[in-house]
């Protein structure tokens, strides 16, 4: 695609963009574009996924299984501080 200064000067006006240099961003939006169009030759990728993270992980997931908690009372006695069964703390908000 060719980039000039009239579809510059389209785009800007579309896009409501005050441009102060017009020959310098002709140049660098035509740079731009170029970079895209060699990035579109790359068909031969276009049934694969964006990577994610280049570290493939499979992840072994345990199954959620129940199992026995901690006492309550033995948790409460470990506190300084026990009101009706709940921690009390500091208040921090006046």
């Amino acid at each position: 695609m060719e980039i000039n200064k009239d579809l510059v000067k389209k785009i800007s006006k579309l896009s409501q963009l005050k441009i102060k240099d017009l020959d310098e961003f002709t140049e660098e939006f035509s740079k731009i574009v170029t970079y895209f169009e060699k990035l579109d030759k790359f068909k031969e990728y276009e049934n694969h996924f964006p990577l994610v993270n280049p570290i493939e992980n499979n992840l072994t997931l345990r199954e959620d299984m129940p199992k026995e908690g901690l006492e309550k009372e033995r948790i409460l006695n470990s506190s300084s501080t026990v009101k009706d069964d709940h921690f009390e703390v500091p208040k921090i908000i006046k």
